[in-house]
């Protein structure tokens, strides 16, 4: 979402937090192999998810800001997040009519997905900016933790999902 009514509607949701802003999440720690041991070296792995118009660069000078200098910074893997889509293209009005024939009354939304997908590959070859990151997931609070244990998707839910990409296909 590109304004700033995004960041008030969702941002103080933690479940939305993720939609409105760059984030970062600890995701792995290590120092000392002994509980009673100072430790000659302490890392972490940060997870970060970049929000469109912003850069790897952008999250690396944020850290800097705090950061003492001689704190390695190390970029593992990543990548910046591709280009914010066009909504003004013929594959934008197909999945609002697909969502309307299927919600009558829903509002579509445009956010960040907070998921990585092969669709970054897909933005460097699509001259009409029209490549959605987008799932037909509904969210009503019965999906199980994304990411943690038991990670799971209810079977209702899954079933609808399935429903709105055979009519997305249907349709397009």
């Amino acid at each position: 979402c590109p304004t700033n009514a995004c960041v008030l509607l969702f941002g103080k949701d933690p479940q939305y937090n993720a939609l409105t802003r760059t984030t970062s999440a600890v995701t792995m720690a290590g120092g000392s192999p002994q509980a009673n041991v100072m430790p000659e070296r302490a890392w972490a792995v940060i997870n970060c998810r970049i929000l469109p118009g912003e850069t790897i660069d952008d999250v690396i000078s944020h850290y800097r800001s705090f950061l003492p200098e001689e704190i390695e910074i190390k970029v593992l893997k990543g990548h910046n997040p591709p280009e914010i889509q066009s909504i003004d293209t013929k594959a934008y009005e197909t999945i609002l009519k697909v969502l309307n024939d299927m919600y009558p009354g829903a509002v579509l939304l445009p956010q960040m997905m907070a998921a990585g997908t092969d669709s970054r590959y897909y933005c460097k070859v699509c001259p009409s900016k029209s490549v959605y990151r987008f799932t037909g997931v509904l969210n009503d609070g019965k999906n199980g933790g994304t990411h943690s244990v038991d990670e799971h998707i209810a079977v209702d839910i899954l079933s609808k999902n399935v429903e709105f990409y055979v009519n997305l296909i249907k349709a397009y």
